[in-house]
């Protein structure tokens, strides 16, 4: 008799360890999916957010690539006068931007250079037919300037002439 009980405690114990090794197996499996499922949602996730990037950046592009406003900034004591350009920002870290001006002939020439700043001061000049601005390889569409509008903006920074004193009292016949 204590052979066959032998023989049953052997086939119980091996019984015990196929069941705890399928058991293992098993948690094995379900621990895979579980990584698996989660590297997949991450993923998803990382994608949404690349899109949602891509397209943030297209419409600031877009934004960039519009026209300039240009307007008349100040006028200086000994008369100067300077104007403001200012555009939608592009995309990136630091974009430089470079501010340029057409005047009589097809070439465009710098007027200024600047980092991370959208609205830039420059000097006034009457021969400048356009303005555009540049980051990257990117342009803005070039804006024409109004000189008639620019001239009445820059006549209303003006400071009001000093006032005439008047004349001095006429001293009574005696």
């Amino acid at each position: 008799e204590s052979e066959e009980e032998g023989e049953e405690a052997a086939a119980l114990r091996q019984e015990e360890e196929e069941r705890r090794r399928r058991q293992e197996e098993e948690e094995q499996l379900a621990a895979a999916a579980r990584e698996r499922e989660r590297r997949e949602r991450a993923a998803r996730a990382r994608e949404v957010r690349e899109r949602a990037r891509i397209q943030r950046e297209g419409q600031m592009w877009s934004r960039f690539r519009a026209w300039p406003t240009v307007g008349a900034y100040s006028v200086e004591e000994d008369g100067a006068q300077q104007l403001l350009v200012s555009f939608s920002a592009a995309p990136g870290g630091c974009p430089t931007y470079v501010v340029l001006g057409q005047r009589g002939g097809r070439r465009f020439e710098t007027l200024e250079r600047v980092c991370m700043e959208t609205q830039v001061v420059v000097p006034y000049d009457p021969s400048l037919r356009l303005i555009k601005v540049r980051c990257g390889r990117e342009e803005s569409v070039p804006r024409m300037l109004q000189h008639v509008a620019l001239r009445s903006e820059f006549d209303a920074l003006r400071p009001p002439p000093p006032p005439v004193p008047p004349p001095p009292p006429v001293p009574p016949p005696p």
